[in-house]
């Protein structure tokens, strides 16, 4: 059963967003406006058939008849605002990831208890405590602190406005370091349970900063005139030579690995007599020892093929692993060669 229907997909947003902007501003929208705002709400290739549905050049086209041609562009044919409603089943969805502690991240009280008011009477689709999340540390960010959520909020600002902030923070090597930053994105380690900070510094100095690590910070009010250009930013923090893996398709080995690495960069390609497929991922430099624990917990469905290096630390971790469970047992010496 589908969760969320089509209905509010990608597709229908863009639709939705050409009839409100027609219907807000009250003059005609060109062919031109109209596919920018579907390129912009949808996919690429979705400039190739919606426009067609929605543009009236002919009585044989625009089968939707939600556009109608007048002076100047084309305006849309409905009385009132385009509305989405939530299904029941929505409804409960949303109302359980209010009670994800990180939920309290982006909200203030007031919108949680305005969310809360308007999902009353919703039972929640699911209770937190049935997972059960073994594949992550134990050491996760505690998204309750009142400290936490001030850093995070904070940092989340100063990226929204493009400002500059003071932070004192912990180092990796355990040292306490300031700077004066601005934070360009930020993302939640899934594995490791926490938040980080992409920054960069008023000399273009590029710096990752966990939140959990983060001892102080206060905003500056300086606005940052210039930022890197966010592709060029996370390439050079990219690996120089891109892991490439085979995947088997025993205990559903492939379906796992794409939805274990979906927000990885990656080329695949599938072998139809043997049923292998081959990927090369790219990852970021920092993140070397995620991914190699991302690919280690699919046991035998993948085989680590390059870079050497990296086949070399899966090794010597199985390996690890071994030796801990069997310390009298001689038997892997000749597997821990075989690796050198």
């Amino acid at each position: 059963m589908n969760i969320f229907s089509e209905i509010y997909s990608a597709y229908y947003k863009a639709v939705e967003a050409v009839l409100r902007l027609q219907t807000e501003n009250g003059k005609p929208l060109t062919e031109k406006k109209i596919t920018e705002l579907i390129l912009k709400h949808a996919f690429k290739d979705s400039t190739l058939f919606i426009p067609e549905k929605l543009v009236p050049k002919s009585e044989k086209t625009a089968d939707w008849k939600l556009l109608k041609a007048v002076d100047g562009g084309y305006a849309s044919v409905l009385r009132h605002m385009p509305r989405q409603f939530l299904t029941a089943i929505q409804k409960s969805w949303l109302r359980a990831k209010l009670s994800d502690p990180k939920m309290g991240l982006f909200l203030d009280d007031e919108q949680m208890a305005e969310l809360s008011g308007f999902l009353k009477g919703s039972p929640p689709l699911y209770d937190e405590k049935i997972f059960f999340r073994f594949d992550i540390f134990s050491d996760g960010d505690n998204y309750a602190d009142p400290d936490y959520k001030k850093n995070f909020k904070l940092m989340l600002a100063a990226l929204e406005a493009r400002q500059y902030i003071n932070v004192l923070y912990i180092s990796r090597k355990g040292g306490k370091e300031s700077a004066t930053v601005v934070p360009i994105a930020v993302e939640h380690s899934a594995k490791n349970d926490k938040f980080r900070f992409y920054t960069v510094t008023p000399n273009g100095v590029g710096k990752v900063i966990n939140v959990g690590r983060i001892i102080s910070a206060e905003a500056t009010g300086e606005t940052a005139q210039c930022l890197p250009d966010f592709d060029e930013y996370f390439s050079r923090r990219r690996c120089n030579t891109p892991a490439v893996v085979e995947i088997k398709t025993e205990r559903n080995g492939l379906e796992r690995f794409m939805l274990e690495f979906a927000s990885y960069e990656k080329e695949s390609s599938l072998d139809p007599e043997t049923g292998i497929c081959r990927a090369k991922i790219t990852y970021d430099k920092n993140d070397e020892t995620e991914l190699l624990i991302m690919l280690l917990s699919f046991g035998p469905v993948i085989e680590i093929i390059s870079p050497k290096y990296l086949r070399e630390q899966a090794a010597q971790r199985v390996l690890r692993q071994y030796e801990l469970l069997f310390p009298n047992d001689g038997s892997m010496n000749n597997f821990h060669n075989a690796e050198k």
